[in-house]
């Protein structure tokens, strides 16, 4: 499953935007513009780090068409994760929309609920996607948070939800997918299971004699108790056996506290764990009769933060190859000129975001878009009669436009993302002047 697209309603600067979500799509813009306000909304969605919609800070300020707000994604799914779906759910173009309200006048929003409703037959249905809470938003996969910035404690706790306990998962579950060492502590607990509830301490108490003590008391009432070890899962191994440190090489590799060290280094482990995780091929997903994909979404807010240029250039491609695996999509936003000027090859995965006085507004190219810009391009050849010639070759000239707009969008040409207003120089004479 990936996310296909991407609708905002009535949210905080936000009136109404529509994004087209690509496997690696990265939001550009000023300050205020609007970038955290987008990736918020998609927080709220899931609820992740259980963020949770507040009127007064959420609703706009600025004057409103309706009192809805809503956050709505498209979902485009596999084949077999499709025919998993419930049948009102199902489309030919294998494409779920749900949408989530976190405000309605017509009373979509109610306490206690998921608030979100799924098309069915093209409709947006009054009926509560998959009707349970804790249901409806497990079946839409999860979120990997990594802020802009933060304290080291928050960034690497494992005791609870953080950017590093959820990329370790990430990476764990990868890894023992073809574990041997965890397949064989899996039958360990299973004879342990077996074995422990038998065996008896000095005293003679054991398990076992526990369990027969209470069902001896409860065998009137015709039930029987039992008590089980459970297997060891990834998470739990993170959550409670895991624990982390350094070495600082200078002090003849001590062990130092991570919270010794500053920013830099956060950032640098964080996008390590990224480019490890897109290291471990991931196995087919087995056909589920059930739908539960998954799907993991990473939120990153300006992942060249602390990073120098050349860490930010590796960073950059192994978002991009993160982003490539079936389960798993990268939205990302950002300061960096240079992180636009690498996304050339994939310009429809741009998002230039802008605020028109109090209102957040998007600007993509789509792919139709483009494709014409390019084909536009030949005209000057088609004009001159080139295209009449044998040799003349179509797909080699758009793609020698494309090479052109490789080389033009550099990291300084860049900038002009970043800003209100842009001046365009004829020449370097010009430009000495207006730098």
């Amino acid at each position: 499953m990936k996310l296909y697209n991407i609708k905002i309603h009535n949210f905080r600067s936000i009136k109404d935007v529509t994004i087209s979500a690509l496997p690696y799509t990265l939001i550009v813009g000023e300050n205020n513009a609007g970038k955290t306000n987008l990736i918020t909304a998609i927080r709220m969605f899931y609820e992740d780090g259980g963020l949770k919609y507040q009127r007064e800070r959420d609703f706009p300020k600025f004057q409103t068409d309706d009192a809805d707000s809503w956050v709505e994604l498209s979902l485009y799914t596999t084949q077999d994760e499709q025919d998993g779906l419930k049948k009102e759910y199902q489309t030919p173009d294998r494409i779920l929309k749900v949408r989530r309200y976190f405000e309605s006048d017509v009373g979509l929003a109610k306490s206690n609920q998921s608030n979100i409703y799924a098309y069915e037959n093209g409709t947006l249905s009054a009926n509560l996607f998959y009707g349970a809470k804790n249901i409806s938003q497990a079946k839409l996969g999860r979120v990997i948070y990594v802020p802009a910035a933060g304290k080291i404690d928050e960034t690497f706790k494992l005791t609870g939800p953080s950017p590093f306990r959820e990329l370790v998962n990430l990476v764990m579950k990868k890894a023992m997918q073809e574990s041997g060492s965890y397949s064989n502590l899996q039958k360990a607990f299973e004879t342990f299971n077996e074995e422990f509830r038998k065996e008896e301490e000095s005293s003679g108490l054991s398990i076992s004699s526990l369990v027969d003590d209470i069902n001896q008391h409860i065998k009137h009432w015709g039930v029987g108790f039992g008590i089980d070890i459970n297997p060891i899962k990834p998470d739990d191994i993170v959550k409670s056996l895991l624990s982390h440190h350094l070495k600082d090489a200078g002090l003849g590799d001590h062990k130092v506290d991570v919270s010794a060290f500053g920013q830099g280094l956060q950032r640098h482990l964080i996008y390590t764990l990224l480019r490890l995780s897109s290291k471990y091929a991931t196995k087919p997903a087995q056909t589920k009769k059930e739908f539960s994909p998954d799907f993991s979404l990473l939120l990153f807010e300006e992942p060249e933060a602390f990073l120098h240029p050349t860490q930010q250039e590796v960073l950059f491609r192994s978002l991009q190859d993160l982003s490539l695996q079936d389960d798993q999509q990268v939205i990302a936003t950002s300061h960096s000129s240079k992180f636009v000027s690498k996304q050339i090859t994939n310009l429809p995965g741009l998002v230039r975001v802008q605020k028109n006085r109090t209102c957040t507004e998007t600007h993509q190219l789509g792919d139709e878009t483009l494709a014409t810009m390019l084909d536009d391009n030949l005209a000057p050849a088609r004009l001159l009669g080139e295209d009449k010639n044998p040799d003349f070759d179509e797909d080699e000239k758009i793609s020698e436009e494309m090479l052109h707009y490789f080389l033009w969008l550099d990291s300084e040409r860049s900038e002009a993302f970043f800003a209100k207003h842009v001046i365009i120089c004829e020449g370097a004479s010009e430009k000495v002047f207006l730098d």
